[in-house]
């Protein structure tokens, strides 16, 4: 009995420990496009049981870290990083609006990423 109550005790941790992360979503690069900006493998759906579009969120790629909003209209600020949700395509990408976001922060494709909701 106090075998089975040590197992369900162990279980019990590790399943809140897993559940600490919640407010955060895991991905990778998976494309470059030409206007500089990248595509992530995170789908929009997942992203926003975690998000809404209006949020700030924190977007850690490789060594690049760095806050920025989530929206669906891009903000027409020259020099301003977002995390855009394109309902056409139906896709997340990190962008700077008219900048070229892998040139300036040296990000590749297959790089991991970490959003956190702010």
């Amino acid at each position: 009995m106090k075998r089975m109550v040590g197992i369900l005790l162990l279980i019990s941790m590790v399943l809140s420990l897993s559940s600490c992360d919640t407010n955060s979503i895991k991905g990778s690069v998976v494309e470059k496009t030409s206007t500089g900006n990248v595509v992530l493998d995170i789908m929009p759906q997942k992203l926003m049981e975690k998000a809404n579009v209006g949020d700030t969120v924190v977007v850690t790629i490789g060594n690049f870290k760095k806050e920025m909003p989530f929206v669906e209209d891009l903000i027409a600020e020259d020099g301003k990083l977002q995390l855009f949700l394109d309902r056409e395509d139906w896709s997340i990408s990190v962008c700077i609006y008219n900048g070229d976001f892998c040139q300036t922060y040296d990000i590749d494709t297959g790089e991991k990423v970490l959003i956190e909701k702010k």
